[in-house]
């Protein structure tokens, strides 16, 4: 690659960086709801919100969860060609996947339109992801957080314009997939792949074993991407638009927790994989409780301050009235937190490389799903599209930490017995 990676940035540097990058793609959904909610209306913004979870999923299947493997393989086991060739594959697979949804389901032309759209810009995030995963397996996830900022806020900025000017949903929608492919080529694209010209290297059979190594990681993640939405299926199906709108400014504030957390351990994914080369378990250990013990003390801080002022700050934000809406709030930001420690969790059994086991967790947490989730939401509406949520990712979390604690352990345990 053109690109040095020898230059060392500072860990001050890095920090900046990636918190500005993470805070970009994590409140970018957020700004974008709160802007059509306000030139638009609940009806829209209630498409929006469902048209981007749907981009979420096929988001998915474009980076085939290979960043996690990719920033923690310091050994380089597979080459960037390989990284390169798989990741134009998945995201060829995205785009057809994306057509194929959006065109078999009985939607509006508008909201079919805004599906393609909303798809499309998650497509250029899938590309911009892999190289963003080598400047982090570099340690350098200074640079892999200026890519983020700089295409995001790009991207946001034109589609506020767009709504500004021309007071049209749609056409807003495609002035943003405009924006995102625009800031793909000048920032990333033309620089790294069009003027380096480096042929790179086709290898069929290292191509299926990357594929084979992370399969268990996209099924896992297509799979938690599914829970994560399935309430919004359900809700889709059975109730309005503006219901969905609802449901989905209550659950905004929940990602924050997820957001905090990925400030604190993101960095720390280097070395995690560094002490399980090195085989230095009590100190990986160490990490992961910490971490555990820092994401139940967010959650708590963040519940009390919803529980506070909440619900006045959405609705003023939104321009939609929330005051019934205090308690569902409040198990809302629970769940965030449950879902903070899944998330972390996920990447400690990648660490491990137990990927095996995200197949049993993710395969009992989607059948829970499919059992209670609709059944829930047409009897208790948005109540029950919480309770099946909480339970979902709560079997998860259950899983997923006896599998960490219990290889950890077990490795501590023949370490200890080989000193003897």
């Amino acid at each position: 690659m053109k690109i040095s990676f020898d230059n060392r940035a500072t860990d001050k540097e890095k920090y900046i960086w990636n918190m500005l990058g993470s805070l970009s793609n994590a409140f970018s959904s957020l700004i974008f709801s709160i802007a059509v909610n306000r030139f638009f209306g609940s009806n829209s913004g209630g498409v929006f919100a469902f048209a981007y979870s749907n981009s979420q999923l096929m988001y998915t299947i474009g980076t085939f969860e290979v960043r996690p493997y990719q920033s923690t393989d310091v050994s380089e086991k597979y080459s960037y060609d390989t990284y390169f060739w798989m990741r134009m594959i998945s995201c060829a697979i995205m785009v057809i996947c994306s057509i194929v949804y959006a065109v078999c389901n009985p939607f509006s032309f508008e909201k079919t339109a805004v599906v393609l759209c909303l798809c499309g810009y998650r497509l250029m995030d899938a590309f911009s992801d892999l190289l963003a995963g080598r400047f982090q397996q570099k340690d350098r996830i200074d640079m892999s957080g200026k890519i983020c900022f700089i295409r995001i806020v790009f991207c946001t900025i034109a589609f506020m314009m767009a709504m500004i000017i021309s007071r049209k949903f749609l056409f807003s929608c495609i002035i943003l997939l405009a924006a995102s492919v625009i800031a793909l080529w000048i920032n990333e694209f033309r620089v790294v792949y069009v003027e380096d010209r480096r042929k790179y290297q086709f290898d069929i059979k290292k191509i299926a074993g990357l594929m084979t190594e992370v399969l268990p990681l996209f099924i896992g993640s297509f799979v938690m991407m599914y829970i994560n939405n399935a309430s919004k299926y359900a809700i889709n199906s059975i109730y309005s638009d503006e219901i969905q709108n609802i449901y989905n400014i209550l659950f905004m504030p929940a990602f924050v927790i997820n957001l905090f957390s990925l400030f604190v351990f993101r960095p720390l994914l280097i070395k995690m994989a560094l002490y399980r080369e090195q085989k230095q378990y009590g100190s990986l250990l160490k990490i992961i409780l910490k971490m555990y013990l820092m994401i139940v003390a967010i959650t708590i801080v963040a519940v009390v301050g919803s529980a506070l002022v909440g619900i006045p700050i959405l609705s003023i934000l939104y321009g939609v009235n929330l005051a019934s809406y205090k308690i569902q709030l409040l198990f809302i930001m629970s769940c965030g937190g449950i879902s903070a420690l899944m998330t972390f969790a996920y990447y400690c059994i990648t660490v491990l490389r137990q990927q095996r086991w995200l197949l049993i967790a993710y395969g009992a947490a989607f059948l829970v799903a499919l059992l209670i989730t609709r059944s829930l939401v047409k009897t208790m509406c948005i109540n029950g599209a919480i309770l099946a949520y909480a339970v979902s990712i709560g079997i998860i979390v259950a899983i997923f930490s006896v599998v960490i604690f219990t290889v950890i352990i077990k490795q501590m345990h023949i370490q200890n017995k080989n000193k003897r």
